[in-house]
């Protein structure tokens, strides 16, 4: 009616002035335009706010800092109306994702909660088939996927150990798993944005690091032991054998060997990784010599201190 038309406008203006605190006061009137009459007897749930009035409450968040409180909006109000769509999740997350890391911290546990619930819809989408046409076009299978990798790039543009951890975790979910690798598109735009990263850890000696990111990788390389696959895994053999763990780095090297068994390189990286056994074997067994005889002469100056 015009009352509400009335709110949205204030709500927008009072966004676009920057007074966000007005505007979510204007968003609560809004909301009780909206609230059906109440009754003695029966107890009436309230009504829902539509989409685009919670999507300017978000931004309203948004503006006051208050990132997971946004995010909460887009898992708890804005995802379970059967009306919202990629659409509406992905101008939710633009508003979410460009926050600094501190802010997008807080909001990552609702962020992947929507994220789940959103490759939840594209599931049931898809196992419904024709007698579903509607909800198969409005949520096609990857639509969930694309989302995920938004997110992903959005984390992984932040540098350091934080964002590192949040990536992994999420990329670590079983669903997300599942549908990425089932979108060739996004699985390739994740393995070369999980690839660049670790390489660039690599070049920077931290290795540890660029192993956890290389692993990662490797679940999204292109199956059938493809290039991407095979340079994956020779890359996570190469930081194992820079943190000194070369029957580690040579199990790698064979996941690539299996498909690309007789290069130049491969033969290289086998040959240098079985010279670390083996010089990691004469040394563990110098080592070992050189304490029997020290325990040896140990023996025996104590028996002839004893027969004097």
């Amino acid at each position: 009616d015009m009352r509400q038309q009335l709110l949205k406008l204030l709500i927008s203006g009072s966004l676009h002035s920057g007074i966000f605190e007005s505007a979510l006061s204007y968003i609560e009137e809004y909301g009780s335009v909206r609230a059906p009459p109440c009754t003695a007897d029966v107890a009436v749930p309230p009504a829902r706010l539509p989409l685009d009035v919670l999507l300017l409450g978000l931004q309203a968040h948004m503006g006051l800092g208050r990132a997971a409180e946004a995010a909460a909006v887009l898992v708890r109000d804005m995802e379970p109306q059967p009306g919202c769509s990629p659409a509406v999740v992905k101008a939710a997350l633009s508003n979410l994702l460009p926050a600094p890391l501190e802010q997008l911290s807080s909001a990552l546990p609702a962020i992947t909660a929507c994220l789940l619930a959103c490759l939840a819809r594209c599931r049931r989408a898809e196992e419904a088939g024709s007698r579903a046409a509607a909800a198969a076009a409005a949520w096609p299978p990857t639509a969930g996927a694309e989302l995920v990798l938004m997110v992903a790039t959005a984390v992984a543009s932040h540098e350091g150990p934080t964002a590192e951890g949040h990536l992994l975790n999420l990329l670590a979910h079983d669903d997300v798993v599942a549908a990425i690798c089932h979108a060739t598109d996004p699985r390739d735009r994740l393995h070369r944005l999980l690839y660049a990263r670790a390489t660039a850890a690599y070049h920077q000696a931290d290795h540890a690091s660029s192993a956890r990111l290389f692993a990662a990788a490797l679940l999204y390389a292109s199956g059938g032991g493809g290039a991407p696959y095979c340079r994956t895994a020779r890359m996570l053999s190469n930081c194992y054998a820079a943190m000194g763990q070369p029957r580690r780095a040579l199990g790698y090297l064979d996941l690539a060997a299996a498909h690309e068994p007789h290069t130049v390189t491969h033969l290289l990286l086998r040959l240098r990784l079985l010279l670390s056994l083996q010089e990691a074997a004469e040394q563990g067994h110098a080592a070992g010599t050189q304490a029997a005889v020290s325990l040896a002469l140990g023996v025996g100056g104590a028996a002839g201190r004893g027969m004097e």
